[in-house]
């Protein structure tokens, strides 16, 4: 793929206000031939702000279906930081995934998900639903005997009771293989959206995941 059609894709329609960064761990045990246990930590930064953004741990489990599709259930606890009350606050978000992936080359694998999420705000009187949304993902990867995979991709955010859709997220990186058990991924995307006067920006991720 020319660099000239990468810059075509990823070249958003705004001017990024600032650059975030995410890492993260991730653990993958497979419980049975059909079944995957995960487990996350993240940390997120918000442009230079001195403190830590985000703070999130996600467990979930994958379950193998036939005709190559898969299904999941997850559980997000996060803590995003308030400024105005130099604190974290605590929120909940589940989601189910539905995803199919196939290759229809040998250098080439073409992934869909459809997720949908509900965010919870824990309130003192329990939790209080805050957001839903319906996210459609699509993505083309580019394996090949390197241990390097890069990957496309364009994620659709659709919030529910809204005005249609609201986000779509751009995305570029490459997964890194070590070995059967250990891998890297690092990447970048792109916000635009539309609903909601929010910053721009663009975000930087690098991860570690091993699987047992």
């Amino acid at each position: 793929m020319s660099k000239k059609l990468l810059i075509l894709i990823f070249l958003p329609s705004f001017v990024f206000a600032q650059i975030n960064t995410r890492w993260y761990i991730k653990a993958d045990k497979k419980l049975s031939k059909k079944i995957i246990l995960s487990a996350q930590f993240q940390i997120r930064e918000q442009g230079f702000e001195p403190k830590i953004d985000r703070y999130m741990g996600v467990v979930g489990l994958t379950f193998d279906l036939p005709k190559k599709f898969s299904v999941s259930g997850n559980y997000r606890y996060f803590t995003s930081y308030r400024p105005n009350k130099d604190d974290y606050k605590p929120r909940h978000r589940f989601y189910v995934d539905l995803m199919y992936g196939f290759k229809p080359k040998k250098e080439i694998e073409l992934s869909f998900r459809s997720r949908y999420q509900n965010q919870f705000d824990d309130k003192d009187g329990g939790l209080e639903s805050e957001e839903s949304f319906i996210r459609n993902k699509i993505q083309i990867s580019f394996p090949s005997k390197s241990k390097l995979t890069p990957y496309l991709s364009a994620d659709f955010f659709y919030e529910i009771g809204k005005n249609g859709l609201d986000m779509v997220r751009l995305k570029a990186g490459t997964a890194i293989k070590i070995n059967k058990r250990h891998s890297f991924n690092i990447g970048f995307f792109g916000n635009q959206k539309f609903a909601k006067q929010d910053i721009a920006s663009i975000v930087t991720e690098a991860g570690y995941k091993y699987k047992f």
